[in-house]
């Protein structure tokens, strides 16, 4: 549970998991070091997280799995890039309407298929 100053790494860790993003502690201080998260620390030096940080970590995690790189999530997040995050926007929506394309025809093609049955 967490304390009153914020959450341990691996509360951190179990709060992401029941937020649907399963990561590692490797994983997690990665995306610190490359978008140079200001992660507060105790007096025994382990990190304290927020819960303004575990939502950061969690956009991060969502980012990466949209497919960006920490660099350009650094220039949307960190930076507010807006020409990079109104391209990546854009692509992002692209591929979503080719998936919504392909989920129709999937869904026709199995309607068809119980039809015949």
């Amino acid at each position: 549970m967490a304390s009153s100053i914020g959450y341990s790494s691996g509360e951190a860790l179990g709060v992401l998991a029941d937020r649907g993003y399963i990561t590692t502690p490797r994983v997690i201080r990665n995306i610190e070091d490359k978008l140079a998260l200001p992660i507060r620390r105790d007096a025994q030096h382990q990190r304290v997280y927020t819960e303004v940080d575990i939502e950061q970590l969690a956009n991060v995690i969502a980012l990466q799995e949209a497919g960006l790189s920490l660099p350009t999530i650094y220039r949307v997040l960190i930076e507010r890039d807006i020409d990079v995050l109104t391209f990546q926007s854009q692509r992002l929506d692209h591929a979503m309407s080719i998936l919504q394309s392909l989920k129709q025809t999937a869904s026709n093609a199995q309607a068809v298929g119980a039809e015949r049955q």
